[in-house]
């Protein structure tokens, strides 16, 4: 399922700020739907895809049209993916993550002379999914409190064509672009940057890069700050389990004495279950031992 890790591994600096980003698109309603983060909020890579049968044909055929902002302008001149009669693709979000706000969350730009229903899933992983339901067609807005989602940040979504109404040179929904409404900034540490191994305690070098983290969010001022453990598969999944939660509170509990609001930040470790690569060489273990600072856009 993983096509490649394009994580930001921060060394000395932080990407750039989330203020003064928002962005609004036109939702094909005469209305405007309103993205905190801009063109940031917009899923980034494709993971994997099935064609439907039939299958799409042309540009439309690519499930990397669907990527980015909305460029629809009209059938001939493509811009989005079609899926095919009951074909899926799982999109990424990589510098950004899909939160659960107050209001709509997702926003899936669905285009095109006829109007196909999708089913949608979301997922941290890519492996374990929750299924959201039916998007009835057109462009449409998601609220994730409706299907109960445990909080966190989501980084997977698949969309599958329902299979119903395929017919002609563009079978099944096709897909402008997906946008993340509740969408958060995404921070990512390498955890030998600020811990030693098997160890929740700070090392002296993490201090710069903590301090440089609170100003950037003393400047953002988010609505929330969400920081994440994550582990390898080496050792037990309650040890790393334990183990990425420590670190993560410890992260947390940092950025509180930088002056960071506590009630701001939550803390979770997810240990090994969320990995960023597969675990299968010393390389990309490296890339699954991190921390995950999500600043969630106000």
């Amino acid at each position: 399922m993983f096509k490649k890790a394009l994580f930001l591994i921060i060394c000395s600096t932080l990407p750039n700020s989330l203020a003064a980003q928002s962005v609004q698109y036109a939702d094909g309603r005469g209305g405007v739907v309103n993205f905190p983060l801009g063109i940031a909020s917009f899923a980034d890579e494709v993971v994997a895809s099935i064609p439907g049968d039939p299958a799409a044909h042309g540009e439309s055929a690519n499930p990397e049209e669907g990527l980015g902002v909305p460029n629809f302008v009209s059938v001939a001149k493509g811009g989005y993916a079609t899926l095919g009669c009951g074909g899926s693709v799982v999109y990424r979000f990589v510098d950004n993550a899909l939160v659960d706000v107050d209001g709509p969350d997702l926003f899936v730009f669905e285009v095109g002379p006829d109007v196909e229903a999708t089913e949608l899933a979301i997922s941290g992983d890519a492996i374990t999914w929750i299924e959201i339901g039916r998007i009835e067609g057109a462009t449409a807005a998601i609220d994730l409190a409706d299907s109960k989602v445990p909080p966190g940040s989501y980084a997977y979504l698949r969309l599958t064509d329902d299979g119903v109404g395929c017919s002609g040179r563009y079978p099944g929904a096709d897909i402008d672009a997906v946008g993340a409404i509740g969408a958060g900034t995404r921070v990512v540490f390498d955890a030998s940057l600020l811990f030693d191994f098997d160890s929740a305690a700070l090392k002296p070098t993490a201090s710069r890069l903590l301090d440089d983290l609170a100003l950037r969010i003393a400047a953002d001022r988010p609505l929330h700050v969400i920081v994440e453990g994550h582990t390898d598969s080496d050792g037990s999944a309650e040890y790393n389990i334990n183990l990425s939660q420590e670190r993560a509170a410890t992260v947390a509990g940092a950025l509180s004495k930088r002056g960071i609001d506590v009630n701001l930040l939550n803390s979770v470790g997810h240990g090994e279950s969320r990995p960023a690569a597969p675990n299968d060489n010393d390389a990309n273990k490296a890339l699954n031992r991190r921390v995950e600072v999500i600043l969630i856009a106000s």
